[in-house]
């Protein structure tokens, strides 16, 4: 059994931001494509394009799987495209902001579907006694005794700005 590509196509369009039915950035055959191309690039493990190379087999029904197809997809995309640019002409200059941020975005919910939460340990000791007693535990191991002022900053609002020694 196998599930057409072109079932995506409405995510990853929503995921590119390309929701204007009159004007559309991709068409159908470009989001095939790229569909294709996270295929072919073992995105998902254990699927494979259909010999009519419009459908994955075996069916995808696991929802994770299904995003994660449209995820890779819409990285595939979006790559090429995260640095900023402008143009200038004559009269009128205009820029284009970078979407570094939502890629990354994209890139930690594919991480998260893969592999699960990012951190699966404590990072260090005092993070852990941290969380595990709800204390900062170097905070009482650590005693600092000051037996006197380090230094002492002041204006003189008496002196005559005039006079200079």
């Amino acid at each position: 059994m196998s599930v057409l590509l072109s079932d995506w196509y409405e995510v990853v369009r929503v995921l590119l931001g390309d929701t204007n039915e009159s004007l559309q950035m991709r068409s159908d055959a470009q989001l095939l494509t790229g569909l294709r191309s996270a295929l072919k690039l073992n995105k998902l493990v254990g699927y494979s394009l259909d010999t009519d190379l419009a459908s994955v087999t075996p069916a995808i029904t696991d929802p994770n799987v299904y995003a994660l197809l449209a995820l890779h997809s819409a990285v595939l995309f979006l790559g090429p495209e995260s640095r900023a640019y402008s143009t200038r002409r004559r009269a009128s200059a205009r820029s284009f902001g970078s979407n570094g941020r939502y890629l990354d975005d994209l890139l930690s919910e594919i991480h998260a579907l893969e592999n699960g939460t990012y951190f699966t340990s404590w990072q260090s000791l005092a993070s852990f006694f941290q969380g595990a007693q709800g204390i900062s535990i170097l905070a009482h191991l650590t005693e600092i005794q000051v037996s006197g002022p380090a230094g002492a900053v002041g204006y003189n609002l008496n002196a005559d700005p005039e006079v200079r020694d």
